[in-house]
């Protein structure tokens, strides 16, 4: 009871320090971030399904054509933000930066020349490639039979406990791979390519083998819809799709934002949570939540680091204030003798 009682107390301080570093005004501005597009995706999709999706849903392409165009669409969209941000070198984006070695064209701008073109090849292969071709092998698996009608269509509410019970199974079965890809002879073998990267960029996302991604990233995500079936709308795998793209982007992206309205689930992680695991190469497996990566003891090392890292900035900030205070005295003293 002491050992489930010590690591319970050790969750609830994560997330209420997870909260406090977000800060009241970051969760508003994440509310109001995630409303605006649940509300924009729900109306442009409650336009376009009906009228130009619709009369597709019968084909036997329709939900790989249609899922995967997303996939890739919002894949491709969202490292294109963070190339602009890592172009731009905005001094307001920046402060939000993981990691504080350079970013890895200003570190070795000639290893980065010859990894950023396998980088490219790698996404447009998994993304393009591979991607569609599972999605159609699901549909094959399951006879497609994820509701498509126009009667059923889901509401809100419906849409984003949909998103967290599929990005909740994802998140499962990609810890388990991701653990066992961390076995020398795996790693070697396939995951040690994703690892080229000890500082992340958007595009590290998928720079991984073609096995490594089917097994890691592509089949954790079609568990979750598999498993709900025919209780799942397609506009809901559509909404998943967006946010789980986007979230693993933004996870090796190198920044960790405050509002991003992910970070307000309960016990989700942030970009520097998975930064930890590419920069130590230890613990921290999972990519949406803290749970599996808490109840298996792999977090363990992540909050050793983070307490050692806090202790330092107390010391510091303490340091800097007897400084401050000493050099005060000694002016005051300097002016009563003068």
């Amino acid at each position: 009871m002491k050992v489930i009682s010590s690591q319970l107390n050790k969750l609830v301080d994560y997330e209420i320090r997870r909260f406090k570093n977000i800060g009241i005004q970051n969760v508003i501005i994440g509310l109001v971030i995630g409303v605006i597009w649940l509300v924009s995706f729900y109306e442009i999709i409650r336009f376009i399904y009906p009228n130009y999706l619709y009369q597709y849903s019968k084909s036997f392409y329709f939900i790989a054509a249609t899922v995967g165009g997303l996939s890739s669409s919002s894949y491709f969209i969202s490292n294109f933000f963070f190339f602009l941000c890592y172009r731009g070198e905005y001094e307001f984006i920046e402060k939000f930066k993981t990691n504080p070695d350079p970013w890895p064209w200003k570190e070795n701008p000639e290893r980065f020349r010859k990894l950023l073109p396998i980088t490219l090849l790698r996404n447009f292969c998994n993304t393009c490639v591979i991607m569609p071709g599972l999605i159609l092998l699901s549909g094959l698996v399951r006879k497609s039979k994820y509701r498509l009608d126009l009667d059923t269509m889901p509401g809100y509410i419906e849409i984003l406990n949909h998103i967290y019970f599929i990005l909740f199974i994802d998140d499962l079965f990609s810890h388990i791979v991701h653990r066992l890809l961390h076995i020398p002879s795996l790693y070697r073998l396939f995951h040690t390519q994703h690892h080229e990267y000890d500082t992340t960029i958007g595009v590290a996302s998928l720079h991984a083998h073609p096995l490594e991604y089917i097994f890691s990233n592509l089949l954790p995500s079609l568990i979750g819809a598999l498993i709900l079936g025919e209780r799942v709308h397609i506009i809901s795998i559509y909404a998943y799709t967006i946010v789980k793209n986007f979230n693993s982007v933004e996870n090796h992206c190198g920044y960790d934002f405050p509002i991003y309205p992910i970070r307000l689930l309960p016990l989700s992680i942030g970009g520097n949570f998975h930064d930890f695991h590419h920069s130590h190469n230890a613990g921290a497996y999972s990519t949406h939540f803290i749970y599996w990566d808490f109840l298996s003891g792999t977090a363990d090392y992540y909050f050793k680091i983070r307490d050692e890292q806090d202790i330092q900035k107390k010391q510091k900030a303490l340091n800097a204030s007897k400084i401050s205070q000493e050099t005060q005295e000694s002016k005051e003293s300097k002016e009563k003798k003068g």
